[in-house]
Protein backbone atom coordinates (compact mmCIF):
# COMPACT_ATOMS: atom_id res chain seq x y z
CA UNK A 1 0.00 0.00 0.00
CA UNK A 2 2.79 2.24 0.83
CA UNK A 3 4.23 1.71 -3.01
CA UNK A 4 1.00 2.65 -4.19
CA UNK A 5 0.29 6.37 -2.50
CA UNK A 6 3.75 6.98 -4.04
CA UNK A 7 3.04 6.17 -7.09
CA UNK A 8 0.17 8.31 -6.83
CA UNK A 9 1.69 11.33 -5.42
CA UNK A 10 4.53 11.38 -7.84
CA UNK A 11 1.74 11.99 -10.27
CA UNK A 12 0.07 14.44 -8.29
CA UNK A 13 3.79 16.79 -7.81
CA UNK A 14 3.56 17.56 -11.45
CA UNK A 15 3.58 21.14 -11.72
CA UNK A 16 1.11 22.38 -14.63
CA UNK A 17 2.88 24.11 -17.45
CA UNK A 18 3.29 28.39 -17.14
CA UNK A 19 1.82 30.06 -19.67
CA UNK A 20 3.39 33.21 -20.28
CA UNK A 21 0.74 36.19 -20.19
CA UNK A 22 1.23 39.45 -22.62
CA UNK A 23 1.22 42.85 -20.21
CA UNK A 24 -0.40 45.63 -22.18
CA UNK A 25 2.68 47.27 -23.17
CA UNK A 26 4.41 44.26 -24.33
CA UNK A 27 0.73 43.96 -26.70
CA UNK A 28 0.93 47.07 -27.51
CA UNK A 29 4.68 46.69 -28.79
CA UNK A 30 4.07 43.44 -30.70
CA UNK A 31 1.03 45.01 -32.73
CA UNK A 32 3.27 48.09 -34.03
CA UNK A 33 5.50 45.92 -34.75
CA UNK A 34 3.34 44.06 -36.99
CA UNK A 35 2.16 46.79 -38.27
CA UNK A 36 5.47 48.21 -39.51
CA UNK A 37 6.38 44.74 -40.77
CA UNK A 38 3.48 44.66 -43.08
CA UNK A 39 3.88 48.22 -44.22
CA UNK A 40 7.56 47.38 -45.21
CA UNK A 41 6.80 44.52 -47.05
CA UNK A 42 4.39 46.52 -49.74
CA UNK A 43 5.34 47.21 -53.27
CA UNK A 44 6.57 50.47 -54.03
CA UNK A 45 5.33 49.84 -57.81
CA UNK A 46 1.66 50.60 -59.04
CA UNK A 47 0.02 46.53 -59.05
CA UNK A 48 -2.23 47.99 -62.11
CA UNK A 49 0.42 48.59 -64.51
CA UNK A 50 2.24 45.47 -64.00
CA UNK A 51 -0.63 42.97 -64.00
CA UNK A 52 -1.51 44.95 -67.96
CA UNK A 53 1.39 44.44 -69.35
CA UNK A 54 2.09 40.58 -68.23
CA UNK A 55 -0.32 39.37 -71.13
CA UNK A 56 1.09 40.86 -73.61
CA UNK A 57 4.56 39.36 -73.36
CA UNK A 58 3.22 36.10 -72.50
CA UNK A 59 1.27 34.90 -75.18
CA UNK A 60 3.06 34.21 -78.86
CA UNK A 61 2.35 35.87 -81.94
CA UNK A 62 -0.37 33.50 -84.22
CA UNK A 63 1.32 31.82 -87.42
CA UNK A 64 -0.13 30.88 -90.50
CA UNK A 65 -3.08 28.40 -90.62
CA UNK A 66 -3.04 28.09 -86.81
CA UNK A 67 -5.43 29.36 -84.70
CA UNK A 68 -4.42 32.17 -82.22
CA UNK A 69 -4.26 31.54 -78.84
CA UNK A 70 -2.43 27.71 -79.36
CA UNK A 71 0.98 26.53 -78.82
CA UNK A 72 2.81 23.28 -80.59
CA UNK A 73 4.92 21.50 -78.59
CA UNK A 74 7.79 19.27 -79.83
CA UNK A 75 9.05 16.39 -77.92
CA UNK A 76 12.88 16.29 -78.77
CA UNK A 77 14.78 14.05 -76.33
CA UNK A 78 14.19 11.06 -74.95
CA UNK A 79 12.46 10.32 -71.75
CA UNK A 80 14.74 7.19 -70.77
CA UNK A 81 16.79 7.72 -67.87
CA UNK A 82 14.02 11.01 -66.52
CA UNK A 83 12.16 11.27 -63.39
CA UNK A 84 8.72 10.16 -62.89
CA UNK A 85 7.98 13.79 -62.32
CA UNK A 86 9.54 14.86 -65.70
CA UNK A 87 7.85 11.50 -67.28
CA UNK A 88 4.33 12.77 -65.54
CA UNK A 89 4.62 16.25 -66.82
CA UNK A 90 5.42 15.41 -70.51
CA UNK A 91 2.71 12.91 -71.00
CA UNK A 92 0.62 15.54 -68.91
CA UNK A 93 0.96 17.70 -72.19
CA UNK A 94 0.01 14.90 -74.48
CA UNK A 95 3.48 13.55 -75.57
CA UNK A 96 4.46 9.81 -76.05
CA UNK A 97 6.97 9.86 -79.01
CA UNK A 98 10.04 11.72 -80.14
CA UNK A 99 9.54 14.34 -82.57
CA UNK A 100 5.67 13.77 -81.95
CA UNK A 101 3.89 17.60 -82.21
CA UNK A 102 1.03 18.56 -80.36
CA UNK A 103 -0.96 21.94 -80.28
CA UNK A 104 -2.16 23.13 -76.77
CA UNK A 105 -4.12 26.49 -75.61
CA UNK A 106 -1.88 29.10 -75.02
CA UNK A 107 -2.61 29.27 -71.36
CA UNK A 108 0.28 29.91 -68.15
CA UNK A 109 -0.63 26.02 -66.99
CA UNK A 110 0.58 24.90 -69.94
CA UNK A 111 3.57 27.27 -70.28
CA UNK A 112 4.58 25.95 -66.69
CA UNK A 113 4.57 22.56 -67.75
CA UNK A 114 6.51 23.23 -70.74
CA UNK A 115 9.05 25.56 -68.35
CA UNK A 116 9.49 22.02 -65.71
CA UNK A 117 10.99 20.18 -68.71
CA UNK A 118 12.43 22.68 -71.30
CA UNK A 119 15.24 20.51 -71.85
CA UNK A 120 12.48 17.77 -73.67
CA UNK A 121 10.62 19.72 -75.43
CA UNK A 122 10.59 23.03 -77.60
CA UNK A 123 7.83 25.25 -78.78
CA UNK A 124 7.32 25.33 -82.66
CA UNK A 125 4.95 28.96 -82.30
Amino acid sequence: MAESKKKTSSRQSKKPKATIKKTPAKAAASKTAQAKSSTAAAPARPAATARKSEPAARTATPAAGKPSGTIQIKLVRSLIGRTPHQRAVVAGLGLRRLNQTVQRKDTREIRGMVAKVPHLVTILG
